[in-house]
């Protein structure tokens, strides 16, 4: 996994979701309780800052924030 988008996934999820309390492992639901609101704000910022369209389902299926950063390094390689 590329640390960049890591990093970024951490940052903005930590703002998305109004904690410091988040690591790769972080859960959506079980850890963060994740709302559509907030996984469509984190969607936003990943558009907005890789200029790339995230089908709102593929990134709502992602459980975690590494898998999260795996979806986009995926996504930016295609």
């Amino acid at each position: 996994m590329n640390s960049m988008y890591l990093d970024f996934v951490l940052e903005t999820a930590k703002k998305v979701f109004a904690t410091e309390d988040i690591d790769p492992d972080t859960r959506f639901r079980e850890d963060l309780n994740a709302k559509s609101l907030s996984i469509a704000q984190l969607m936003s910022a990943i558009e907005d800052e890789y200029d790339v369209e995230v089908p709102y389902m593929d990134i709502s299926r992602k459980k975690t924030i590494a898998e999260v950063a795996d979806f986009i390094q995926a996504l930016l390689e295609d």
